[in-house]
């Protein structure tokens, strides 16, 4: 078990990210407004988004351009939802959320839904002093 280390003012320090799994179109323009308030308020954390490949592929040049490219993962959405039975169709769009479990390199993640509106700088959110659980130790 191992905790995130903490500066001299008990601030967590390390790489931060402000997340978003993206699961329609509309959702796109939720994505522009978080990432125009967080530079607004001068929020230091990553901008990342997670979209299936058919969104991807029609919105990369915008998602790209306003992200960067390291930012913005596409990610095939049959590898999780090919395993439900198509008539749970409320449900199985709920575990696509998971995908952004894939964001390791990152220190903290929070995660936003697209219709949230960032009205101040947010980065005291990762001040919180948690513990991380890595999987296999």
């Amino acid at each position: 078990m191992n905790a995130i280390f903490s500066d001299a003012n008990n601030k967590a320090v390390g790489r931060y990210a402000v997340a978003h799994y993206v699961e329609s179109n509309d959702q796109i323009y939720g994505i522009y407004s978080i990432h125009k308030q967080m530079v607004k308020h001068n929020i230091s954390a990553s901008h990342v988004v997670v979209v299936p490949t058919d969104i991807y592929a029609n919105y990369s040049n915008a998602l790209v351009s306003w992200l960067g490219e390291d930012n913005v993962r596409a990610v095939d959405t049959d590898i999780i939802l090919g395993s439900f039975n198509r008539s749970q169709g409320l449900w199985q769009g709920v575990f696509n959320k998971l995908w952004l479990f894939n964001l390791t390199e990152f220190d903290k993640v929070t995660i936003l839904d697209a219709d949230v509106l960032v009205r101040t700088n947010i980065m005291h959110w990762f001040d919180f002093h948690a513990m991380r659980y890595p999987i296999g130790e």
